[in-house]
């Protein structure tokens, strides 16, 4: 995802991610407490190449998993890697040595800077 991320087209990552122009815009519309809705703004916001915005606990916690991995990757590539390892410390020991969290947090103590202990 970080390579698709170089190039200018923001339609290449949604697509990739499961999204696209027209769902975030709908997405936009739904309000964020809806966990899709919010995964979709996840998407664009990062495919965008916005600031990233860091969720409050109760928030990040209410989010898709994918939306989840997608928010802290957008902190991770946006050099944001504090915001992105307390979010890795809101999921449960658990949950991150299952899929897709455990994958993420082995690539982000690789080339975020997380901490090994978060993953």
């Amino acid at each position: 995802m970080a390579e698709l991320l170089r190039p200018g087209s923001a339609e290449l990552p949604r697509w990739a991610l499961g999204s696209g122009a027209r769902a975030a815009e709908i997405a936009a519309r739904a309000g964020s407490n809806d966990a899709l809705a919010a995964e979709h703004v996840a998407i664009d916001a990062l495919a965008m190449r916005r600031k990233p915005v860091a969720p409050a606990p109760e928030r990040f916690a209410a989010m898709t998993v994918r939306g989840q991995v997608v928010t802290m990757f957008h902190h991770c590539v946006a050099g944001e890697r504090a915001s992105a390892a307390a979010m890795a410390g809101w999921i449960s020991r658990e949950r991150r040595a299952a899929e897709p969290y455990r994958s993420f947090l082995d690539w982000a103590a690789r080339e975020c800077g997380l901490a090994p202990s978060a993953s």
